[in-house]
């Protein structure tokens, strides 16, 4: 039996009479089990994987299955759009509390000790009916100790639901103890489940079992109820042993006030209904959205049910702190980040040196712990704003910075990152040290000072002697020029000797100039035999005076013809215009150079889209192979732009481009028959758009 209590303040007593009144009566016994009580709650709100925000929903006795409603989800009153709705096991957290007082021995309404009446219920809940979920499901099982004030734990929370059952089958109560403080034990059961670390979003529920609440005061009962309220945990009172009198009411009226049920422990088997609505609790609706408030506070839900009646809930949102994310720009030199850039001439402007773009990478960092969605990175260089909206991920994001228009200098870079929540995250403000790598420029070669010639003077023992033979219509054959030179015995004829010194020279100069025109390659519209120097003139940038015939350098590649000689492969013509050649001969174990400047390549393209010298092939002992020579356009293998220290290998059928202009590459012996080149054709005297480039003899 419990220990009499009387009321602490005598203004409560005319409030205590009401609702005895009340709650004693038969409409009042009838509330806790009113099954039109519809019963709706949000019983948790998880903001883990804000801002994707979950929260569970319970509810009773609805007219329609919680899964059938369709609910209206409002955040801070902002209405919100629902991304899932599922059914899931939540799971339940029940306390079973035994009033141990001394009678707790004594025969039950089942005239065995009720102790062990208690014992086989919920032998029988957990093994025969089989209803917990070791998964989901904790329970623990309180009692009073040595003494009345002395709530101890037979079994703390757990899912091992075999071994609590063992436990309480096993479990001999004391003796000797008249009175224990039920309310008080509440109390201190209420206090287990605010301190448990398991899921608040959990069913909770206190089972007690005693024969009676006798005589207490109202405010005593109004506080546990106040108390079990407020952590969303039910009463469900079992009276064992006989008791009609006060006791009893008061357990109906704790029932009441925690929409739990009271129940009598009569027969075995008389929990079973019990036991089985405990279980059904464990299933939960899980609504989810996302959250675009980066602050929010309250979540409601709005729903209709079947008799039209609207109900509205509404949960407060956990304490937590969202923060802008974190912008990281990794450095590769001391404070800075250093850009290297190319000029291919001492005099190139800067938005033709190479490169174009720097591929710049980006961390982003949440330190609130709640990754998201980045939406927009901005750039900004100088008073340059750069955006990206497109291959964000939440750790980072890798952007080509425009660079072209940046030369030699420091410049200062800013990153923001802007979240799908509106937060603005900020980096450090970074150095961009910008380098540029030119050629010198040329030094002016000096002209060479004039020597003035001496006057000439005669010679005391020259004499000129001047004779004519035809008289004054003579033509100069007919003059005669001869200098006495003393010593010897005939005179010289001056005549001839001017002659042969002024034509040997002129005739050297015009042997020289055939041999130059034909070392020319063959230009597009040339004959067919026809060849192109192979950088007869030197870089014009170069301090060495120009030697205009080649023929300083004695390893220069002389142009052969090929007569009866096919080269290993070809560039065959795929686009870019009809003035280029439509293939070119490449010839083995040399280089050839492709360009727009003839004093810089072997193969020259005229088009403004190639650069002055744009890349080069070679031929080594494992295959042909090309390499960009820093050109504006650039050069591509199946569309593979290369930098300009690659060195790809090519294979036949490989499709190169230079800048827009295209070419296929293809050997020689891999060629159908149709595209086989004839020996012989090349040297023949009609039109051809074929350039043949070849060592020399």
């Amino acid at each position: 039996m419990t220990i009499l209590s009387r009321p602490r303040f005598a203004s409560l007593l005319f409030i205590a009479i009401i609702i005895s009144a009340i709650s004693s009566s038969p409409i009042g016994r009838a509330i806790a089990q009113d099954a039109e009580k519809a019963i709706l709650d949000i019983t948790g709100v998880d903001v883990s994987a804000f801002p994707q925000v979950s929260f569970t929903v319970y509810g009773e006795r609805l007219g329609t299955p919680l899964s059938d409603l369709q609910f209206d989800v409002l955040e801070d009153g902002v209405p919100q759009t629902i991304t899932t709705n599922e059914k899931i096991d939540v799971g339940i957290q029940t306390a079973l509390v035994i009033d141990s007082a001394s009678n707790i021995r004594s025969p039950g309404l089942t005239n065995t000790p009720r102790f062990q009446e208690i014992a086989q219920e919920v032998v029988r809940f957990v093994f025969d009916l089989a209803l917990l979920d070791a998964r989901t499901d904790h329970l623990a099982t309180f009692y009073v100790g040595s003494s009345e004030d002395d709530f101890a734990t037979l079994t703390n929370w757990t899912s091992d639901h075999g071994s609590l059952a063992n436990t309480l089958e096993k479990w001999e109560p004391r003796t000797g103890t008249t009175n224990t403080k039920l309310l008080g034990l509440l109390k201190f059961t209420l206090d287990q489940f605010a301190d448990s670390g398991i899921e608040s979003n959990k069913q909770r529920s206190i089972v007690v079992f005693s024969d009676g609440i006798d005589t207490v005061s109202e405010v005593e009962i109004a506080d546990v109820a106040i108390k079990a309220n407020a952590l969303h945990v039910r009463i469900y009172p079992v009276l064992i042993g006989p008791n009609a009198g006060d006791g009893r009411v008061n357990m109906e009226r704790l029932a009441i006030l925690t929409d739990g049920e009271f129940l009598v422990l009569d027969s075995q088997g008389s929990l079973d209904r019990l036991w089985r609505v405990l279980a059904s609790q464990r299933t939960q609706q899980k609504v989810t959205y996302r959250s675009a408030n980066p602050d929010p506070r309250v979540v409601s839900i709005d729903t209709t049910l079947g008799n039209s009646r609207t109900i509205n809930r509404s949960a407060d949102f956990p304490p937590f702190t969202v923060r802008a994310a974190q912008v990281i720009v990794p450095l590769n030199i001391e404070g800075g980040v250093l850009i290297e850039r190319v000029a291919t001439e001492f005099d190139s402007p800067v938005d033709e040196m190479m490169p174009r773009e720097q591929m710049l990478h980006v961390a982003i960092e949440w330190t609130d712990g709640y990754p998201r969605q980045v939406v927009r990175v901005d750039y900004t260089v100088g008073n340059e704003i750069y955006s990206q909206t497109e291959g964000i991920s939440t750790t980072g994001a890798s952007f080509p910075l425009p660079i072209q228009s940046l030369d030699v200098g420091e410049y200062t870079l800013r990153v923001e990152a802007v979240d799908e929540l509106g937060l603005i995250g900020r980096s450090e403000a970074v150095r961009l040290r910008v380098e540029v790598a030119r050629p010198p420029a040329p030094t002016p070669t000096p002209e060479p000072e004039s020597t003035p010639e001496p006057e000439p003077t005669a010679s005391p023992q020259t004499e000129v002697i001047t004779v004519t033979t035809g008289g004054t219509n003579s033509s100069v054959s007919d003059v005669l020029f001869t200098v006495p030179i003393p010593g010897l015995e005939q005179p010289i004829d001056v005549t001839r000797t001017l002659l042969l010194t002024v034509a040997t020279p002129i005739l050297f100069l015009l042997i020289l100039l055939v041999f130059r025109s034909t070392r020319r390659r063959k230009e597009p519209g040339q004959q067919s035999g026809s060849y192109v120097p192979y950088a007869a003139a030197v870089d014009p940038d170069a301090t060495e005076p120009v030697d205009p015939f080649g023929l300083d350098d004695a390893t220069e590649p002389a142009i052969v013809s090929a007569f009866g000689v096919l080269p290993p492969a070809y560039l065959l013509y795929e686009e870019g215009g009809d003035h280029l050649p439509k293939r070119i001969a490449l010839e083995a174990g040399r280089e050839t150079r492709i360009g727009r400047r003839a004093s810089y390549s072997d193969v020259v393209l005229e088009d403004k889209r190639i650069s002055r010298i744009h890349a080069v092939i070679q031929e080594r002992e494992d295959g042909f192979f090309i390499r960009d020579e820093g050109s504006s356009g650039g050069t591509f293998v199946n569309k593979r732009h290369l930098g300009v220290s690659d060195n790809k290998r090519l294979n036949h059928n490989d499709t190169i481009h230079f800048n827009a202009i295209a070419y296929r590459f293809a050997l020689t012996d891999k060629l159908p028959p149709e595209e086989q080149p004839s020996p012989t054709a090349q040297n023949t005297d009609e039109e051809s758009t074929e350039v043949i480039v070849g060592p020399s003899n």
